[in-house]
């Protein structure tokens, strides 16, 4: 119930594919072809997103190919749907959000309102965990529209679902009640169980934030009962849990105990590991605050290794977290910083390991794609040569032969240098290439665990400082900053091609984080044809937009940008402001004016600017 988003994700779209065997799948590919190729790959990518998130992009890729070459609409936007699936569950939430909604547009234009619907929820759901909750708010929002004109009251009970969820993280909390009260009302007069006992759920947790502890208990005591009516062993599971937790917040140890141990009885260790770790961890907990703490380390180091094996990283940080505070209950303090750094780390690398194995992948496998063509090219000038050598060689042998020897001897020769010159040069370019991308990782994984711990540190001591602490935070609002700004590059610079609807998105984001603190509102629109750019072209183009963005937010005193994408013939970037203006006569070119003329050099791109004392200044970049 604690992911209950993710719950009403699976129930809302995953029909009967789970029925099917992947494997079965798979062996049938290759004698398919057309639309039914088309939607086995795309039934494949179903199946793998929530276990092997990585092979489901793949396999949905390859069947949005397909699609496009079939010119059917409806068809393509099944394909994004689908594959925006795979990309939830991969963590790649941009990606999510750009597929999902290409969806939603191409569904909607064709009137299928209810399967826009059903897009336009999983891209809210991607804004939801990257923590933009006033845009997910917004497409939960269309989606509720679409399905009350289709009278599904069910994708509308759960769309409430959600929208309740993001009340909940926000501190709304009666709003989130009443929303999960109308949702299982629904559920349960469509006879929907599982939703009905999701929404309760969700109530029951709501009430337990608002320390109404008794209340709380009586509901799950009341979901408990239908989850054994129906046999349903994973919210029994769920139940139980909680009802652990909310025994330990009363003091009540033994109880917690004896839930937590129910847990245990109704899961086993090959199949249900998460679920057996966070039942382990807790009865840890019950075991330091009876202060047997030898206990309590048995425990809490068994879920800690469930959780590993399980590869269930909140589970295992959450480990972490208790076994750094029965340290210090023991004051055995070297222990406890030990703990701490490792969950500090895995905070950091949670939504970030994955991201950085996909980017891995995809730039291995394209690297690896332009090695064979220059291998088969060289290959290939090599063959042409022999040919012609072969086919004269009867009209230069009676010319002459012994200057045919030494001529022949003299090309295979060079032929044979340049060839040895290029492997050495590609082989040092992959070199360089493998050290870049150890870098990159380094960054990430060692760097930004590193930055994050301090900021965290910095916050903790000035929390407890009693003397002015506006500096440290300040400080660790900067090392924030330069981690943001690290990520960034990382992002620009991945080697991987992404589209110019991937790079609008990513310079939207920058402007409206830059422009919120000073109230700045942000217009943004995107046309034309969507194209794939090359890694050092996204670098510069985005850069060039930031400084840009950047001089309107500081210096411009404007009360909107207008940042607008094109696509014809050419890709064209204008961005403007409403602010004071400066003369372009007398104003001298400043470090920040001759990077982005600098930049745009380098990837021959043309800017085009203009200000107006008074009335603003726009900045056009076209390549």
């Amino acid at each position: 119930m604690k992911k209950s988003l993710l719950l009403i994700f699976t129930l809302l779209f995953c029909f009967n594919f789970f029925a099917q065997d992947v494997n079965v799948l798979i062996q049938k590919l290759p004698a398919l072809n057309g639309k039914e190729k088309i939607s086995t790959l795309m039934d494949i990518c179903f199946l793998y997103a929530p276990n092997n998130p990585k092979l489901a992009v793949s396999y949905g890729q390859q069947g949005l190919q397909l699609a496009y070459k079939t010119k059917d609409s409806l068809l393509i936007a099944s394909c994004m749907n689908d594959l925006s699936i795979a990309y939830y569950y991969h963590a790649l939430y941009d990606s999510c959000v750009y597929y999902a909604e290409r969806s939603y547009h191409i569904r909607k234009k064709y009137g299928k309102l209810k399967e826009a619907a059903a897009s336009i929820s999983k891209s809210a759901l991607a804004y939801y965990e990257e923590g933009n909750y006033s845009e997910a708010l917004k497409k939960h929002e269309l989606a509720l529209d679409l399905f009350l004109k289709e009278k599904y009251l069910e994708g509308y009970a759960k769309t409430l679902s959600n929208i309740a969820s993001i009340y909940e993280k926000t501190g709304k909390l009666e709003y989130a009640k009443k929303l999960n009260k109308i949702c299982a009302d629904t559920c349960l007069k469509y006879n929907n169980q599982d939703g009905y006992l999701n929404a309760m759920g969700n109530i029951a947790l709501i009430l337990q934030k608002q320390d109404s502890l008794d209340h709380a208990l009586k509901l799950f005591l009341s979901i408990e009962n239908i989850a054994k009516k129906i046999n349903n062993n994973h919210y029994l599971s769920s139940v139980y849990q909680n009802m652990g937790v909310l025994h330990l917040k009363l003091n009540n140890i033994s109880q917690a105990m004896n839930y937590f141990n129910k847990v245990l009885s109704i899961n086993d260790t090959t199949e249900q590991l998460d679920i057996v770790a966070l039942a382990t961890i807790n009865l840890g907990t019950c075991y330091q605050k009876l202060n047997q703490y030898n206990e309590a380390k048995k425990f809490i180091l068994q879920g800690i290794k469930y959780s590993k094996k399980s590869k269930n990283l909140a589970y295992e940080k959450f480990g972490y977290l208790k076994m750094y505070e029965l340290c210090k209950l023991e004051k055995n303090y070297n222990e406890a910083l030990e703990y701490y750094e490792q969950y500090q780390k895995l905070n950091d690398t949670l939504k970030t390991q994955e991201y950085q194995k996909s980017l891995a992948h995809f730039d291995a496998r394209y690297k690896n794609i332009l090695f064979q063509n220059k291998i088969i090219t060289q290959q290939n000038a090599i063959l042409n040569y022999e040919n012609r050598i072969n086919n004269q060689q009867f009209w230069i042998v009676l010319l002459s032969s012994s200057i045919f020897i030494l001529t022949l001897l003299t090309f295979v020769i060079v032929l044979y240098q340049n060839n040895k010159q290029k492997r050495k040069e590609l082989f040092y370019l992959k070199k360089i290439q493998d050290e870049k991308e150890r870098i990159s990782k380094d960054l990430h994984d060692n760097l930004g665990a590193e930055l994050t711990l301090v900021t965290m540190l910095i916050d903790s001591e000035a929390q407890q400082s009693k003397q002015n602490n506006e500096g440290l935070l300040d400080i660790a609002n900067k090392i924030r900053y330069a981690i943001s700004l690290m990520r960034d590059t990382i992002w620009a610079t991945s080697g991987e091609q992404r589209t110019l609807y991937e790079l609008g998105i990513k310079i939207k984001e920058f402007a409206e984080k830059l422009a919120s603190p000073k109230n700045i509102k942000i217009n943004y629109s995107i046309n034309g044809d969507d194209i794939e750019l090359n890694p050092d072209k996204i670098l510069n183009l985005y850069r060039i937009s930031q400084e840009i963005i950047n001089n309107s937010v500081k210096h411009s005193d404007t009360k909107n940008i207008n940042i607008q994408i094109a696509h014809d013939e050419q890709v064209s970037i204008s961005i403007s402001d409403e602010g004071k203006g400066f003369d372009i006569d007398t104003v001298k070119k400043n470090y920040g004016l001759n990077n982005i003329f600098n930049r745009a050099s380098s990837i021959d791109a043309k800017i085009l600017y203009d200000s107006v004392l008074g009335k603003g200044t726009n900045y056009t970049i076209i390549v």
